[in-house]
């Protein structure tokens, strides 16, 4: 047993020695990533102990505790998005320990309440980690994960009636979803089943499928991202026609590679616009024009057009500057409107 003192708690180094492009890491503390282990749960209440220890000491922590408690039941609202004359957004008041999803049926409307992750559980640890509603605002996807594991399991609320429905997706970590323009399905991202790959590859991997409202998840036809490097990051976006499917694939945060497709093209390929150059692509359909946010030969970040009626010319020299880069500020985000497009700055 591990004794629990005020002083600090002896943690045992056993070398683990590995090589990574020809380098060789040395991590003395491997063992403690196996959290269901004896030794490590004990480690660890003995670290929680002496916390506790040390803490009680201190004159200030009944005081802070009460300003904190304070704080933290004033309450916030984040995340507003309107679709279709509904208002999306998520709160969180009082003592609740997860932020709720509510719409409002236009702006002088009460707000409703369309999911809440604290009645998935009494101890409070089922998180809301994202939603996607439908072009319509009749329907959201959304993830649920448990105890801050972010493995999402995709649910779908009717947003009239609040009721779920009976679709659920699990492996759905960090997900982008993209509606169809009649919210009879959307394409997701997910990552595969661990029985289905190599130990460790779990966590990589993630593909885009298409999940048609009512049909079984395990059918889902797969999409893009096969044969593919493991570590690509994929997200993707349909405009509001639904007739173009755009993917992105980023490699870290430095670079991503661009496709898209014309769903009006029957079992058309994806056509690459931008691939294998050092340079973020953060792209969306607006129209007939394909807009992305990039620091290709722009640091600050640039808005750039790719014209869709030219969809046989489409490549990094066929991007037409729309918004120039500024010197004096970064681009951090843009969204287009049917006429105007507005970008998030920081100067």
């Amino acid at each position: 047993m591990i004794e629990t003192t005020t002083q600090a708690v002896a943690t045992r180094v056993d070398p683990v020695v590995e090589r990574m492009h020809g380098e060789e890491i040395v991590d003395p503390y491997r063992w403690l990533e196996d959290g269901e282990a004896d030794e490590v749960r004990q480690w660890t209440a003995a670290q929680n102990e002496r916390t506790e220890a040390v803490l009680a000491w201190l004159p200030e922590r009944p005081a802070l505790e009460r300003r904190l408690a304070s704080l933290l039941q004033v309450g916030s609202v984040s995340g507003l998005h309107e679709y279709n004359g509904r208002f999306f957004f998520q709160r969180r008041e009082g003592t609740q320990n997860q932020p709720v999803l509510c719409v409002k049926h236009g702006v002088d409307a009460e707000a409703r309440v369309i999911v809440d992750p604290n009645r998935e559980g009494e101890e409070g640890l089922v998180a809301l980690d994202w939603w996607y509603p439908s072009h319509d605002g009749t329907l959201v996807a959304y993830g649920l994960s448990a105890n801050g594991d972010e493995w999402s399991t995709l649910h779908i609320v009717e947003v009239a009636s609040g009721e779920v429905r009976p679709d659920r997706i699990a492996r759905t970590r960090y997900a982008s979803v993209a509606w169809l323009p009649a919210a009879s399905g959307f394409y997701y991202t997910r990552y595969p089943e661990p029985s289905s790959v190599p130990p460790g590859q779990e966590n990589y991997n993630s593909h885009v499928f298409f999940h048609e409202l009512g049909a079984d998840p395990a059918q889902d036809p797969k999409v893009f991202g096969e044969g593919r490097e493991p570590e690509d990051m994929i997200s993707v976006g349909l405009g509001l026609v639904g007739r173009w499917l755009v993917v992105s694939a980023f490699k870290g945060w430095s670079r991503s590679d661009l496709y898209i497709r014309d769903l009006h093209d029957g079992d058309g390929a994806f056509i690459p616009v931008v691939e294998g150059i050092d340079a973020v692509f953060d792209a969306e359909v607006s129209g007939w024009w394909l807009l992305a946010r990039t620091n290709l030969d722009a640091p600050n970040y640039r808005i750039v057009g790719f014209d869709l009626r030219r969809i046989d010319a489409l490549g990094p020299k066929a991007a037409e500057t729309i918004i120039r880069e500024d010197p004096s500020r970064v681009i951090e985000g843009f969204a287009a409107t049917a006429e105007e497009i507005v970008t998030l700055e920081l100067g």
